[in-house]
């Protein structure tokens, strides 16, 4: 089952999420860091959550769209091994 959530994610219970799509201001994302839930993937799109060290980086570039953008994804998984980037 999916279940598409448009809100305040400041605000709303994702305890039970598996998936998380976040495209925030570093400010913002930086206080979800204590709530995500375990084993939940989390993506951010274009800036990365700075508490964190990503696991995975993805730029999308011109070459795959012809177009002169590119985009880039930041993926973590929320596990034992969730690791904080030094300050």
């Amino acid at each position: 089952m999916v279940k598409i959530i448009h809100g305040d994610i400041l605000q709303e219970d994702i305890s039970r999420a598996t998936i998380i799509y976040v495209y925030l201001m570093p400010e913002l994302s930086g206080k979800l860091v204590g709530k995500f839930p375990a084993n939940c993937l989390i993506i951010a799109y274009d800036k990365p959550i700075p508490a964190l060290i990503p696991e995975k980086i993805i730029n999308v570039g011109n070459s795959d769209f012809n177009t002169s953008r590119s985009w880039t994804y930041y993926y973590w998984r929320r596990s034992k091994d969730f690791y904080y980037a030094p300050d």
